[in-house]
């Protein structure tokens, strides 16, 4: 009786956590889609002025055009693929952009699925393949937030929410530049830890 009481109650809080995940999803996009609204000239589809999504229509996040296609964007409006790249410093991306449609548009598609499909398991978490006739090289994700994961030598490090318990910027940044070099040292191309939520989308349930 305690085992099934005791599911039950992980399975309710894990359907509470998606929930809400879902639920500050959704209001997420009805802020992107209706915070420019008042601003014809940051329009180009007048297809987003009428959108409001609801949690009862699931298919509207499938009928929602790309956020490219009606924003003209700007920094806040990053994390929505828009068409505008941001970059802090001198310059743009208009230079990569250009580079990187030239060098897919010559690229086979054996060459397109060893770049975007990845595999598993051996050195690294994820691994991209390589195309050595443009000179890509092949790149390795690895967790986690906390330092190196599964691993000898490596430094296990306080988790985020504890560093910034501290409310100190210098110690903030030292363990960020300690974790990168651990990764760098370890030949790690991506580290998959900062982020939950925001630009990439990942949950933080």
């Amino acid at each position: 009786m305690k085992a099934s009481v005791k599911s039950l109650l992980v399975l309710s809080i894990y359907a509470a956590n998606v929930l809400s995940a879902q639920a500050a999803s959704l209001e997420h996009l009805n802020l992107l889609f209706h915070t420019r609204q008042a601003d014809s000239s940051n329009s180009t589809d007048s297809s987003c002025n009428n959108w409001n999504i609801s949690s009862s229509d699931n298919s509207a996040l499938a009928q929602a055009p790309l956020a490219g296609t009606f924003y003209r964007g700007g920094p806040e409006l990053a994390d929505v693929n828009s068409p505008f790249y941001p970059v802090t410093g001198n310059g743009g991306w208009e230079w990569a952009v250009e580079k990187a449609r030239s060098v897919v548009g010559q690229l086979t598609l054996e060459e397109k699925v060893n770049l975007t499909a990845g595999i598993t398991g051996g050195r690294c978490e994820g691994t991209l393949g390589r195309v050595d006739r443009f000179g890509i090289p092949e790149l390795c994700f690895q967790d986690g937030p906390a330092g190196f994961r599964a691993s000898d030598f490596v430094t296990v490090f306080p988790a985020g929410v504890t560093t910034a318990a501290t409310w100190n910027r210098e110690l903030m940044y030292r363990r960020a530049a300690a974790l990168g070099a651990e990764f760098v040292a370890k030949g790690v191309n991506v580290h998959l830890g900062p982020v939950t939520g925001g630009p990439l989308g990942r949950s933080p349930f």
